[in-house]
């Protein structure tokens, strides 16, 4: 006896052994990625001197393709689902069996109809409580939008920086410091401080934290791509189980 959501959760599998590929692969970049510190004039004020630092390394090769992979087998494994729903209840050559993924809630009305045409309609209060759209569940909607970006737009790298509390400065002349140091993922690069033409002396410790983050992606832009996966891979597999628990509630036959 075979289980019509087997399809499913192998999807799912597939997704969760690619997320553990790239958290291994993120753990070695960031255990080994050093940050190069340097000066440059300010444009504005040519007699001040910016300080900033830069990640030595890039991105390793693959990164981008494991987070598509991931996300792909988790959007895989809820089109899946759609099918088995529709196997269970008896439509074995189902052709509208998706995952209502949309744009906004009339839209997912539309998809209802037709892409979901062959999943039997006792399922649709369900999906309506995921609300698969922009506006109702927004990390569905993210899932959906990170699965069709161009992927050489879909990763970049972050960092963050704070000052520990033992900074030290003397100085004669002019220093400021952003509050809170923003990375500037179009450059690679985050000032840290600017000093004025008098500086004699700057003593200080950085804390950094580097991380990868999605590239320029409605919603999840410049969010750190590990916990974004997690929070992607634990919404699928609730979904999964509760519409594989409410096909069999509803008395279709799961079990083949």
């Amino acid at each position: 006896m075979t289980n019509a959501f087997d399809s499913s959760r192998r999807k799912f599998d597939w997704a969760k052994r690619h997320l553990a590929n790239l958290k291994r692969q993120l753990s070695d970049f960031n255990k080994t990625n050093k940050c190069g510190f340097f000066t440059e004039p300010d444009p504005n004020r040519p007699d001040h001197t910016i300080y900033k630092m830069r990640l030595k390394e890039q991105i390793p090769n693959g990164v981008a393709e494991l987070t598509g992979d991931v996300v792909d087998n988790l959007r895989s494994a809820l089109d899946h689902a759609m099918f088995a729903t529709a196997v269970a209840a008896g439509r074995p050559n189902a052709r509208e069996a998706y995952f209502p993924f949309s744009r906004s809630a009339p839209d997912f009305e539309g998809n209802l109809k037709g892409r979901c045409r062959d999943v039997p309609q006792e399922i649709y209060p369900l999906l309506r409580r995921f609300e698969p759209y922009k506006g109702g569940s927004d990390a569905l909607y993210a899932l959906n939008v990170v699965c069709v970006a161009n992927k050489h737009k879909l990763v970049i790298p972050c960092a963050s920086a704070s000052f520990s509390a033992g900074l030290s400065v003397k100085a004669t002349g002019f220093m400021e410091m952003p509050y809170t140091p923003v990375w500037d993922s179009t450059k690679n690069e985050m000032i840290l401080c600017t000093v004025g033409p008098q500086t004699q002396q700057l003593y200080g410790e950085f804390q950094f934290a580097v991380y990868v983050a999605f590239g320029e992606i409605d919603i999840v832009g410049g969010q750190p791509v590990i916990p974004t996966l997690d929070l992607f891979t634990d919404m699928v597999e609730t979904i999964i189980n509760e519409i594989e628990a409410e096909t069999r509630r509803l008395g279709f036959k799961a079990d083949l």
